[in-house]
């Protein structure tokens, strides 16, 4: 995620597309992978496997997939995700932040 943050401080995400992102990141996300391998609950397991499949795809719900593969990791960490709502934790590495998820989340129709 310290990749994340450093292209978006940088600005330099908004002009790559999802695919690309992860293209470019994909050995990070091996490594990723592996810990989620050791460490993960099957909760945050099966969010990481919806958001792979969602980044497979054009729906453009990735982000807000992995939305919840955070929340689920929180949730593991003993953390409340109460008052946080949908995109607020992935907002945090996106330039546009938090209006431009919630509308996604409204978009999308998602509660």
């Amino acid at each position: 995620m310290d990749w994340f943050s450093n292209k978006s401080r940088q600005n330099e995400l908004s002009n790559l597309t999802e695919q690309e992102i992860f293209a470019v990141n994909e050995e990070n996300f091996i490594k990723l992978r592996r810990n989620f391998i050791v460490w993960a609950s099957p909760k945050v397991l099966d969010a990481y496997h919806r958001f792979l499949e969602a980044s497979q795809t054009k729906t453009g719900n990735s982000l807000l997939v992995a939305d919840e593969v955070f929340r689920e990791m929180r949730k593991d960490l003993g953390l409340s995700n109460f008052g946080i709502q949908k995109g607020d934790l992935v907002a945090m590495y996106v330039r546009e932040g938090r209006q431009a998820l919630r509308k996604i989340v409204k978009d999308a129709h998602i509660k």
